[in-house]
């Protein structure tokens, strides 16, 4: 991969177009390098398979880091806006702040996982059923691989994510089925 990007990016240079181009490189998903005792992609919603960096460079930008999640729906929004051009609220839409992912499993339980700035909110749930199985809760900040549920020591931030209505929408989706 490194030498692709790199090709790409003398590729922009010879051309004299690295000064005038927005760059993006991110990822669907991560891997999972036996950090729970697997090697796959598909079976957790875990942070080392669902936080991938954005690496963004535009003109006049300036270099940093910026730790808070951005949801895929919020690429199109910075990829405009990093190179100048309008955005239009009515077809771009994002919810910088929180992420939500989602492993569909056919005819089971599936899972959702919310994150936002300080938490990662884990759920199970099974269409037909009104009752969220196994929630689990992790710090961002204090655990950032998601090893400590502490879903039973705060049980209001757990209440609060869920009654977010965009997460609420969620749920209710996948209850049906």
């Amino acid at each position: 991969m490194d030498a692709w990007i790199g090709g790409l990016l003398r590729a922009l240079d010879a051309r004299g177009l690295t000064e005038r181009s927005v760059i993006a490189v991110t990822a669907d998903h991560g891997e999972e390098f036996g950090d729970r005792g697997g090697l796959h992609h598909s079976h957790t919603l875990f942070g080392e398979l669902v936080d991938v960096p954005l690496l963004l460079a535009a003109p006049g930008a300036g270099t940093g880091v910026d730790d808070e999640p951005v949801s895929l729906r919020a690429l199109p929004r910075l990829l405009l806006e990093a190179a100048r051009w309008p955005v239009d609220d009515a077809f771009i839409e994002g919810a910088p702040g929180m992420t939500a992912s989602i492993r569909l499993r056919q005819g089971g339980r599936h899972l959702l996982r919310v994150a936002d700035g300080s938490w990662s909110l884990h759920l199970r749930v099974v269409p037909g059923e009104e009752r969220l199985q196994e929630p689990a809760l992790y710090s961002r900040a204090e655990d950032p691989g998601e090893r400590r549920d502490l879903s039973g020591e705060r049980t209001d931030v757990v209440r609060d994510l869920i009654a977010r209505p965009e997460v609420t929408e969620l749920i209710e989706r996948l209850q049906i089925g």
